[in-house]
């Protein structure tokens, strides 16, 4: 009976991320073409109206699109299909890249960013592009929670064997009871599926999923009115991926 339920729990988990890879082809295909098009506009010769209008098109598609992205890269690490590409790479580089992509979104709240990186830090060997997203979850919450005039700060230190990653905001903070929610899906502080700020939920959940792929683990230490620190605490060296397989054949009997 337990084989059987098994079996029947991996057919299900099966015929979810089937769907959800068809889903996403059939959602994202149309959607590319949606923004194409609409990038094509933004460079004719329109009047102001209409040029908000397509940048209306571009930021609610591209929105739309980071969406069902957060919901795909949940289901590819809940299924164990998220694969691992292991290489040597800077952690300053990975910092100093992305406080260039929030600059322009932080300068419209008068929002200071700053990076802090131990000049010792060697290379590290991890998934370049999963760290990224890892970083890029917390600086895009931080911005966003952060009010006018606040700062958010980048650390990166190490112990000699993990990397250390904090990532500190001046910001609204979170309450003690919903510390630990956050990092469910579709979750937000003191509220579920909220609409007060735009996003499923999924970020902080995606950012629990990877730091565990990823070897290591997210803490978080915050107070109402005073701020958040998320701390992401990674080997600096990722050994070879390991694979967790469940075998559902049933036991033999033993002799």
């Amino acid at each position: 009976e337990l084989a059987q339920a098994n079996m029947a729990l991996y057919a299900s988990f099966q015929l979810n991320s089937d769907f959800l890879s068809t889903m996403s082809h059939e959602l994202r295909t149309p959607l590319n073409s949606i923004l194409g098009f609409g990038e094509l506009l933004a460079s004719q010769k329109l009047s102001d109206k209409q040029h908000k209008w397509v940048e209306n098109i571009n930021s609610s598609g591209k929105h739309l699109l980071s969406l069902i992205n957060d919901i795909l890269d949940l289901a590819k690490i809940e299924a164990g299909k998220m694969q691992l590409r292991i290489e040597e790479f800077s952690i300053r580089d990975v910092c100093e890249g992305l406080l260039n992509m929030f600059r322009p979104q932080a300068d419209k709240k008068n929002i200071e960013l700053e990076s802090k990186v131990d000049p010792g830090l060697p290379p590290l060997k991890q998934d370049a592009s999963k760290l990224q997203q890892v970083l890029w979850n917390l600086l895009s919450n931080a911005v966003k929670f952060t009010p006018e005039g606040g700062r958010v700060t980048v650390q990166a230190d190490t112990d000699g064997i993990h990397l250390i990653l904090r990532v500190i905001d001046t910001g609204v903070g979170i309450a003690p009871e919903d510390q630990e929610i956050i990092f469910e899906k579709f979750r937000q502080a003191g509220k579920t599926l909220t609409r007060e700020h735009a996003g499923t939920g999924l970020g902080l959940s995606i950012v629990r999923e990877l730091a565990k792929l990823l070897g290591g683990e997210v803490k978080l230490q915050s107070e109402l009115g005073r701020g958040s620190t998320f701390t992401v605490t990674v080997p600096l060296q990722l050994q070879a991926e390991t694979k967790l397989s469940l075998d559902l054949s049933p036991t033999p009997p033993p002799p």
